[in-house]
């Protein structure tokens, strides 16, 4: 009986993909249980692109003030 055989095996479900099953595994055969979800719903999916898509016009309102201030004014 290998190592990997020893250790507990988590729940599967039947629609995990392949790759996962392959970390989740891995993980057990390394001695470790997986604690990150991969499942997100589609309002925890929008939040974060949401909050991403913000970025851009964010940095670029501040540049638009700080190039022509140098170094100092960018970190100002």
């Amino acid at each position: 009986m290998t190592d990997f055989e020893k250790t507990e095996r988590p729940a599967q479900a039947s629609d995990e993909p392949a790759v996962e099953r392959g970390d989740t595994q891995l993980l057990a055969t390394l001695g470790y249980k997986q604690e990150l979800r991969r499942h997100y719903s589609t309002v925890q999916v929008f939040a974060i692109a949401f909050s991403i898509m913000g970025l851009l016009p964010s940095i670029a309102s501040t540049l638009s003030f700080s190039i022509p201030a140098g170094p100092v004014g960018m970190v100002w």
